[in-house]
């Protein structure tokens, strides 16, 4: 597996080590459109060379000179309550929600089930179910010309990276995440791939990725963290090759609750002007692609069987016994990231109800090039 950010050299055949972060510093436009052509460069002639696959230690540059530091405490704290036991024995649990295929165990909870599954065995089951349903769902359609060149754009820790790979054998696929926790985990998760898989720590938005490359780009619950709709289809069209596919696993606002967002200022734990949620309605992002260039092409909405999914049994109290107060212990950012997760909590109650009601709703969105 390769880390590849912009500036780095390909030639190492060390076994893969946690990322090195190294600044990139401050930079002229002219040298930073040099180091972009030489990204683009090595990133084409990597994606050429199939050979037995290698794994090599790379220098990590980081892109994103100024990210969203709530945004990454967020997925920084989830990360920090997961056990290494979790990530051996299932190998990545949190690749993102999934419609219920059936009720859930009776003493299934959503959080509980996946900061420990191991003892959680029955709500592991139905997870995985819920996972692989959703997972079906964005490659409706695909399986009978698989793309080759994917891009997973906030990959996490490398699940549904890892689910192309196995399904489509042929395929390489590039991730994008800013969090470094995340990533480190992606690298241990998809080392057997060698060159077929690719991390980037970096903003999607400043990455320069070459023109037309991918035939198949999606965003898997990392959307809504980006306010500027626009943007995001603008860069989109900027790396989809043509006749490629672009695909959203997203929350939207129901119109109700875009009128009610209008009134009361506050849907699904969004205050106005907090940047890690934003979500807008199908006919806004409808409206914005067309706009691009884009061919509305599919739709799939299953908002209460996540609602399902997503059922939290715990109390807060008790989450941070059992959790985290045992896996924060004495971290130095011990009160910021409980505070992160206290958000995190809250806000996927507030979601469930809010897609129990109907006023969001959870769908696989779709357009082509």
């Amino acid at each position: 597996m390769s880390l590849l950010l912009s500036g780095v050299d390909m030639l190492s055949s060390s076994p893969v080590q946690p990322a090195k972060v190294a600044s990139c510093g401050d930079e002229d436009h002219t040298t930073k459109n040099s180091r972009a052509a030489r990204f683009r460069e090595r990133f084409v002639r990597s994606r050429e060379r199939f050979g037995p696959p290698g794994y090599r230690e790379l220098r990590v540059m980081d892109l994103d000179h100024r990210p969203n530091q709530q945004l990454v405490d967020y997925y920084s704290a989830l990360e920090l309550v997961l056990c290494d036991a979790t990530r051996a024995r299932f190998g990545e649990y949190r690749t993102h929600f999934g419609p219920a295929q059936s009720e859930p165990p009776s003493d299934y909870c959503w959080l509980s089930t996946s900061v420990d599954p191991g003892n959680h065995l029955a709500g592991a089951d139905f997870i995985s179910t819920a996972f692989r349903a959703l997972e079906d769902k964005l490659a409706t359609d695909l399986d009978h010309e698989p793309p080759r060149r994917i891009l997973d754009v906030g990959c996490g820790a490398g699940g549904t990276m890892r689910t192309w790979l196995e399904r489509w054998p042929e395929c390489t696929v590039t991730g994008i995440n800013i969090n470094e926790h995340q990533l480190a985990s992606a690298t241990e998760l998809l080392a057997p791939y060698g060159e077929r898989a690719q991390l980037i720590r970096g903003n999607f938005f400043d990455t320069p990725l070459p023109a037309k490359h991918f035939d198949f780009i999606y965003f898997v619950e990392s959307a809504f963290h980006m306010p500027d709709k626009e943007a995001v289809l603008r860069a989109v069209m900027h790396s989809l090759a043509p006749g490629g596919r672009v695909r959203f696993v997203d929350v939207f606002l129901s119109e109700r609750a875009a009128e009610m967002a209008k009134r009361k200022k506050s849907v699904g734990g969004t205050r106005e002007g907090d940047s890690i949620f934003s979500y807008e309605t199908r006919d806004l992002w409808l409206e914005t692609a067309r706009g691009q260039g884009l061919r509305h092409d599919y739709w799939n909405e299953f908002g209460k069987q996540v609602a399902r999914f997503l059922h939290i049994g715990l109390s807060w109290e008790e989450m941070q016994e059992r959790y985290v107060r045992p896996r924060l212990g004495r971290h130095a950012r011990r009160a910021e990231f409980t505070q992160s997760l206290h958000n995190l909590y809250t806000g996927y109650k507030r979601l469930q109800r809010l897609l129990r009601a109907g006023a969001l709703e959870y769908a696989t969105l779709g357009f082509r090039r």
